[in-house]
């Protein structure tokens, strides 16, 4: 949360805030540019040798440590903060708060937990191999592409947003189910290059809301909901694929998204109800109120 929490106190100063969505989606783009080209770089290197990936992976991190040690910290808006712990009974308390912090963990990690699986359901559904690495490739060049648009889902309802937000995820699942390779294909494609910006608009409309001074610590939280799903939900993918098979078993995963997703939609709308209003947009008109 650190990385973004920066981004957003440099836009505060610039007094360009509510530009925070479309910034944070064309640095994505211009990332995945890159990334697709590392990530297609991959299928011709192992005929080469099968420690090139890893090489490459390596002097890819190198890159991103090199670039990190010229990085500098905005101005401090004030001298110094006294640090102190959140209230916890309070947020925790709050009913509408605890259930978006679970099931928002829950939807977050059915969009990551299985991609391992899929690669594993797209080899026994008939695609080889080796051109997995150009399906990633190309999810990230359709991320790239749409992700100077992205800002413009900030104009739609956030209960209109959630549902395609779900609508996304349990495709995958369904695809995954029908057994059909080029069907999953493209919507893992669509899935991913959604996956990559879904986060933006939710961090954007947490730091609206809430006090700048825990911004850093609100979006770590809410990546760290991610991962704490990541841990349990692979054990019971694998788990129903081990007692079936893996379309059933990626199915019935599904089922599970399918039963958290109401629960989700409902206390996400209770939970950002104080500052949304109709457009997802106007959110950023109330942050100087805050």
């Amino acid at each position: 949360g650190s990385g973004e929490a920066l981004i957003h106190d440099s836009l505060v100063i610039k007094k360009q805030e509510g530009d925070y969505t479309k910034i944070l989606s064309r640095t994505m783009s211009i990332s995945l540019i890159a990334n697709a080209l590392l990530i297609s770089l991959v299928p011709l290197t192992y005929p080469l040798d099968p420690r090139y990936p890893f090489l490459l992976g390596t002097i890819a991190y190198l890159t991103l440590l090199v670039f990190a040690l010229f990085m500098h910290d905005v101005p401090r808006l004030q001298p110094s903060l006294r640090f102190s712990l959140p209230n916890l009974s309070k947020i925790v308390g709050k009913r509408h708060i605890l259930l978006f912090g679970l099931t928002f963990g829950i939807i977050a990690a059915l969009y990551t937990a299985p991609v391992d699986l899929y690669n594993i359901a797209l080899r026994e559904y008939g695609i080889s191999p080796e051109y997995l690495g150009w399906l990633y490739g190309a999810a990230s060049i359709v991320g790239a592409s749409i992700g100077p648009f992205i800002h413009h889902l900030q104009k739609i309802k956030l209960a209109n947003y959630l549902l395609l937000d779900i609508f996304v995820m349990l495709s995958v699942y369904l695809a995954a189910y029908l057994h059909s390779a080029y069907l999953l294909t493209g919507i893992i494609i669509l899935a991913i290059s959604f996956w990559r910006y879904r986060k933006i608009i939710y961090q954007s409309y947490l730091l609206n809301i809430y006090p700048t001074s825990l911004k850093a610590t609100l979006l770590s939280t809410m990546n760290n909901l991610e991962q704490l799903n990541t841990i349990w939900l692979p054990l019971i993918i694998t788990y129903f694929i081990s007692q079936t098979n893996i379309s059933t078993g990626l199915g019935l995963t599904g089922l599970i998204g399918l039963l958290v997703a109401p629960l989700f939609y409902f206390s996400t709308l209770k939970f950002f109800a104080r500052k949304a209003g109709p457009p997802l947009g106007l959110a950023n008109q109330a942050l100087g109120t805050v």
